[in-house]
């Protein structure tokens, strides 16, 4: 659970590592109707500080009936896959040698739960999901006004109002352009 301000601490040891984040009730319950927050692997290699600021989907609006097969109850990744279109989610498998590494992109024009409140009531949602979108990639954290992968050439592209962060800091500048492969994210351009 995280403190009054919304912060979660823990020391880790070196090592792999995932994050989730579940949706709590006042009564300590988790809510299983909302999308949670999942960060891909990132590795932990030395002693370091690593802040990870954390947007979440806004998943409440967008709900959708999942049936299973033959009407049965949903899979848990059919339950998966919806919750991931909601929250305009992508996860792309990147090259690695070593450690399976994944590049996690959601919100911004992908967010199908801004697209259906506009498409339904003609108006632009202008909420921070819906503003911006959202990138992670082992260490990194990346918030842009649009973010592109290139699945082909491992090149992310985070344009307008970008704001990064990782072990070395925290980065802004108006456009930046990443080689990503086997757990690094390497600046190749960066609009000053």
């Amino acid at each position: 659970m995280t403190s009054e301000a919304g912060v979660y601490e823990a020391n880790l040891p070196l090592g792999l590592w995932t994050l989730t984040v579940d949706a709590h009730g006042p009564d300590g319950k988790i809510f299983t109707n909302m999308p949670y927050y999942r960060r891909p692997p990132f590795r932990v290699t030395k002693p370091t500080s690593l802040v990870f600021d954390i947007s979440l989907p806004q998943g409440t609006l967008c709900t959708m009936m999942v049936g299973g097969r033959d009407g049965g109850p949903p899979t848990q990744e059919q339950q998966d896959d919806v919750h991931a279109w909601c929250a305009g989610e992508q996860f792309f498998s990147v090259p690695s040698d070593s450690v399976p590494f994944e590049l996690h992109v959601w919100g911004g024009s992908e967010f199908a739960a801004c697209q259906l409140v506009q498409l339904a009531l003609g108006t632009v949602d202008n909420s921070a999901p819906c503003r911006r979108a959202f990138a992670t990639y082992n260490t990194l954290s990346v918030q842009a006004d649009d973010i592109t992968y290139n699945r082909g050439e491992s090149i992310l592209e985070a344009h307008g109002n970008v704001v990064t962060q990782d072990e070395s800091g925290k980065r802004k500048a108006p456009s930046m352009i990443f080689y990503v492969h086997d757990g690094q994210a390497i600046l190749m351009h960066q609009d000053r």
